[in-house]
């Protein structure tokens, strides 16, 4: 359960969410817009989140919707776009590079919540296809976002 958020700016326009996900062609879900309105560009306290794999993460920050931000959602998937997967968009960075993302790939209606390493995210040109680009560089957190949201957790140290 989230205790309280930190750093968190103003909130972003219909205007400007729109404008990402006609972009992107993608429509995110409602949870996460909600979450997006009340917390843009925060950071969660708990903010550690698990794999599949056992992997942890530590949510630096989620992805601001101002396109005039440094964490400007679109400019950060354009950084990163060479090593991300078809479907696979980033929406908080973690404390050591790596973002968490939806995965609108899966069959689901809503995308699943998944890690995206750039440690081992190679390029397609790299790997010779997408589903081997996939599956070295993301890592399944949750099935929704809150599902994601609820899991998060302080470190036990």
């Amino acid at each position: 359960m989230i205790k309280e958020w930190v750093h968190v700016q103003a909130p972003p326009t219909e205007k400007d969410i729109q404008a990402v996900e006609q972009y992107l062609d993608v429509q995110f879900p409602k949870d996460y817009i909600a979450c997006v309105t009340t917390y843009h560009g925060g950071r969660p306290r708990p903010s550690l989140c698990k794999t599949e794999t056992d992997d942890e993460a530590i949510i630096n920050q989620f992805l601001s919707f101002d396109p005039k931000g440094d964490s400007y959602i679109l400019n950060s998937k354009e950084n990163i776009q060479e090593g991300l997967p078809d479907g696979v968009i980033p929406i908080a960075a973690t404390a050591c590079g790596d973002y968490i993302c939806f995965d609108y790939y899966t069959e689901n209606t809503e995308p699943i919540i998944v890690l995206w390493s750039h440690e081992t995210a190679p390029s397609e040109y790299e790997c010779g296809s997408q589903a081997e680009m996939r599956n070295a560089s993301i890592f399944k957190i949750a099935d929704t976002f809150d599902e994601f949201l609820n899991g998060l957790y302080f470190s036990k140290d």
